[in-house]
């Protein structure tokens, strides 16, 4: 995501300019703010820095809004408190006493009010919980990837009132991309919606003819005024063809109000439902060209299968969306914007078919299976995906991309029905076709493993050290120490930036370095005391390697670095007389003298014998 964006994929948010109530004074001891001193109103202006021309009136039509300055109080600081306001009530029902010495009371209170409208905060008595939307939104964000792609490619999409309802429409176009290409007979899904009312169902379905340049008086089919086959094909008596629905060569169909369809007409529907793009049909073969959606209401049922009346190979064929699960705006007021400016806007351009994924079959299951629950392994086509994300790959010049962006529009449906993981969105950001997904780091024991009473604990270098050793408490004080504010300070005013700035770049360069390699505020700590305590600020790979050969050929001979001092030693004595350990004669001066020792020669016999000898040299 980026930083000017005031709108997440998990809800909205709502930014307000902060007021100067909320900076705290000089003399406190707590974190600041993120709204600087230098980004404050001014009550009064400079007379130095008066203009020197008469400044219009606040009335006039002339006056422009004077922009804002780099970094100043924006949508990232509203942004910022939710993160550590999700991340502070992530483990369970927790008060949220302990962040007000980091947050204002006001602000605190208002931003609290705000992510429970929108579904990403629950509120427990006095205590809060975030939620599985707000989980995932923390998640998005400590991904740094922008999954509005589609905002830029179709703007009417920015005004689709829900991630869930955009992402569905989403994958409706990548389906429509793979149905256009003709070249799968087959795993071809359709999509189903089913909520309440007021749910922006039936606009869905406007949106998508909207987007796909259909007519919605005729794709669009309320199946209520319907009777008997007329939304398939009709023959007669003899099996010849008398009439066929027109939307069997369309790029879309919507059947809306599915449940209220006689039994019969929703046999008749069936066709659309197989995942086929031919289907026997009496005496011949009808072709389904057209992208399949459903809207109903459900029936108050325990199973999909009996809140929808689909049978299980139907559902497994189509990606479903409750969106009663979904946290809505009100739409009365601005569910109609989409399609208004879709319809002004005009349809969008469909890509062509640039690759069937064959070669990503393996990776695509794989992280398929680890974004859907286990038990419901068998209700997912992987097969349709693969092809839904061969569709997306029109739209995105980039297969893993388009392999992310596929599996998080069906990760969010998932969501809706309570089928998907809860490190899901983890899982898809960490998805690659280059390289397998990195192991999570499991942490090691609390307690160190205590070293033998005969050694030194300063003989050895700890990597690891747990610098945390108070447990977490809700009133846990969030002080900055005087030292580490000067540092800080005197770090922003090298860079000439706020202060508020220079921990803002220091925090999110933590967050992106460490989360992308599995390593927490623990694995920083002990690079820097390892650093402190080898008084080197990097090490030769080269050298690392060698350390590392040495200590296993060691392993492997069972020796120790005992045995390794005296063969230093000896080389070294090797050196003196002019051999190296490369030379020849030193296996065999070696063996003579092992031989010498074993048969109880003893040294002062060999000594002589070797003065005895002409052109000895001395000793």
């Amino acid at each position: 995501m980026m930083p000017d964006e005031t709108q997440s994929q998990g809800f909205q948010i709502e930014t307000e300019p902060e007021t100067s109530a909320e900076v705290p004074s000089p003399a406190s001891n707590t974190i600041p703010q993120t709204a600087s001193a230098e980004h404050l109103p001014t009550a009064c202006r400079d007379s130095l820095r008066a203009p020197s021309v008469p400044v219009p009136p606040q009335n006039s039509p002339l006056r422009q809004a004077k922009p804002r300055r780099k970094g100043g109080p924006g949508p990232f600081r509203p942004r910022r408190i939710d993160r550590l306001i999700l991340g502070y009530c992530a483990h369970g029902p927790t008060e949220v006493s302990g962040l007000k010495g980091e947050i204002a009371n006001g602000t605190l209170y208002r931003r609290l009010g705000k992510l429970v409208k929108s579904g990403a905060l629950k509120r427990v008595g006095r205590r809060y919980h975030t939620t599985a939307v707000g989980q995932r939104w923390l998640a998005e964000e400590l991904a740094h990837i922008e999954w509005t792609i589609f905002d830029h490619l179709y703007p009417p999409f920015a005004h689709i009132p829900t991630p869930y309802h955009k992402a569905l429409l989403e994958l409706v176009l990548a389906a429509a991309v793979v149905r256009q290409a003709g070249l799968h007979a087959d795993h071809l899904c359709a999509f189903v919606v089913m909520g309440g009312t007021l749910r922006w169902k039936t606009s869905l379905g406007r949106m998508a003819c909207a987007t796909l340049g259909v007519d919605p008086s005729v794709s669009l089919i309320d199946l209520a005024s319907e009777a008997g086959r007329s939304v398939f094909v009709r023959r007669t008596s003899d099996g010849h063809l008398r009439s066929e629905r027109n939307v069997l060569s369309s790029r879309l169909v919507i059947f809306d109000d599915f449940l209220q369809a006689s039994d019969a007409l929703r046999a008749a529907v069936g066709p659309f439902l197989s995942g086929r793009r031919t289907v026997p049909y009496e005496n011949g073969v009808i072709a389904v060209d057209c992208v399949t959606l459903l809207t109903m209401n459900p029936r108050a049922k325990a199973t999909p299968e009996q809140q929808t009346t689909l049978n299980p190979a139907q559902l497994r064929r189509a990606i479903v969306c409750n969106v009663d699960a979904v946290p809505m705006p009100d739409l009365s007021l601005t569910g109609h914007r989409a399609v208004e400016v879709a319809l002004q806007h005009g349809p969008l351009t469909l890509p062509v078919l640039r690759t069937d994924f064959q070669e990503h079959r393996a990776a695509v299951v794989q992280v398929v299976r680890d974004v859907v629950r286990p038990e419901m392994h068998d209700r997912i086509d992987t097969e349709m995906l693969r092809i839904l994300a061969a569709g997306m790959r029109g739209f995105i010049d980039d297969d893993e991309r388009a392999v992310q962006q596929t599996l998080y529009n069906f990760g969010l449906m998932l969501e809706t029905l309570g089928w998907a993981r809860p490190d899901w969105v983890t899982t898809v950001s960490e998805f690659s076709l280059l390289r397998p997904r990195p192991t999570p780091i499991k942490p090691p024991p609390i307690q160190p493993p205590s070293t033998p009473d005969t050694e030194d604990g300063h003989d050895h270098i700890l990597l690891r050290r747990r610098i945390m050793t108070t447990p977490n408490s809700d009133s846990a004080p969030y002080i900055l120490s005087e030292e580490s504010r000067a540092r800080l300070i005197l770090m922003a005013a090298e860079e000439r930036i706020s202060f508020t700035q220079a921990a803002d770049v220091i925090i999110d360069s933590f967050t992106c370095s460490t989360t992308s390699v599995g390593r927490d505020l623990h694995d920083l700590h002990s690079i820097l005391e390892l650093s402190k305590d080898l008084k080197v600020r990097e090490l030769p790979v080269k050298s690392v390697k060698l350390t590392l050969q040495l200590l296993a050929y060691l392993k492997e001979h069972q020796l120790s670095f005992d045995d390794f001092e005296p063969a230093i030693s000896l080389l070294a004595r090797l050196h003196e007389f002019g051999l190296t350990a490369q030379a020849s004669e030193v296996t065999r001066i070696l063996e003579v003298a092992c031989e010498l020792v074993t048969s109880g020669v003893p040294s002062s016999e060999v000594e002589q014998w070797l003065a005895r000898r002409p052109n000895a040299s001395p000793q």
